[in-house]
């Protein structure tokens, strides 16, 4: 059964700790930098702090859900970036992350330059290119301004 055999308690008494040094140091400026820009968006600065491994003194339960989150994001020169396409029949598809107040902006643009298109028109262009949240909130604010 078993009952005999013995286990050695610490499994690091004869391998030694595989990362025995700690190192603390600043985000670098990018990451900073990207922190403060999605600071209004809590679901992006959630993805950030996941991505980047900053926030460590939240729940299990909320650290799960973030990192669940995370899987659809990645951080590349700088910049979030949402991945559309996760099977194998569809390619992976990548689009810029921004915030309502940008969406707002380039809504607002493309409704001005695109010959004034409606709300479906600009929805579908946007979401080519970018991803944020409460983007048809952001449409109609530029529609109607």
């Amino acid at each position: 059964d078993g009952s005999t055999w013995s286990v050695i308690p610490d499994p690091e008494a004869t391998t030694g700790l595989v990362n025995d040094m700690f190192a603390i140091e600043k985000l670098p400026p990018d990451n900073q930098q990207l922190r403060e820009r999605f600071k209004m968006e809590p679901l992006f600065l959630e993805v950030v702090d996941m991505l980047l491994n900053t926030d460590t003194n939240t729940p299990v339960c909320n650290h799960m859900l973030a990192r669940h989150r995370a899987k659809q994001y990645i951080l590349h020169n700088g910049k979030l970036w949402r991945l559309y396409g996760g099977t194998s029949v569809w390619p992976h598809h990548k689009v810029g992350c921004i915030t309502r107040e940008e969406a707002e902006e380039r809504a607002k643009h493309l409704h001005e330059t695109g010959g004034h298109w409606g709300r479906d028109a600009l929805k579908t262009t946007l979401t080519d290119h970018y991803h944020s949240p409460k983007l048809d909130l952001s449409i109609m604010k530029a529609i109607q301004a």
